[in-house]
């Protein structure tokens, strides 16, 4: 079964705030290069993508 996520309001996509990179950096071990490619996704708070090409093919954290 495909599960489909609804936003009500429509999902909104944006850059991470310096804050909210730092944040998110220290939690995923993300390399300060990161920060130009990634986005926070709205309005359920605390969803973030990061798609940076410095750490191609190593694994991934999420909470």
């Amino acid at each position: 079964m495909l599960l489909q996520p609804v936003y009500g309001n429509g999902l909104h996509i944006r850059r991470a705030a310096s804050g909210e990179f730092a944040v998110l950096q220290e939690r995923h071990r993300l390399d300060p290069a990161d920060a130009e490619y990634t986005w926070m996704l709205e309005p359920d708070g605390d969803s973030a993508s990061s798609s940076g090409a410095s750490r191609a093919g190593a694994r991934r954290s999420t909470s």
